[in-house]
């Protein structure tokens, strides 16, 4: 079974899926910040050390409960 978005993985790691289908396995300290993606609100951009941004469709509230 694949683990679910968000959850947490062996090593530390939290697994994140973007809107285009890629997977980001990412640590707690890799996280620069997170936005809304839209005024919906129902979308969020996972801003990562090094420049990169994962859209994920996931509330702000939610993606902040997968970093506790």
């Amino acid at each position: 079974m694949e683990p679910v978005q968000g959850h947490p993985l062996p090593g530390g790691f939290i697994l994140i899926t973007g809107m285009d289908g890629n997977r980001s396995a990412v640590r707690h300290s890799s996280v620069a910040g997170l936005q809304d993606a839209d005024q919906c609100r129902d979308e969020t951009l996972v801003l990562l050390h090094g420049g990169a941004v994962v859209r994920v469709s996931a509330g702000l509230e939610e993606v902040l409960g997968w970093f506790r």
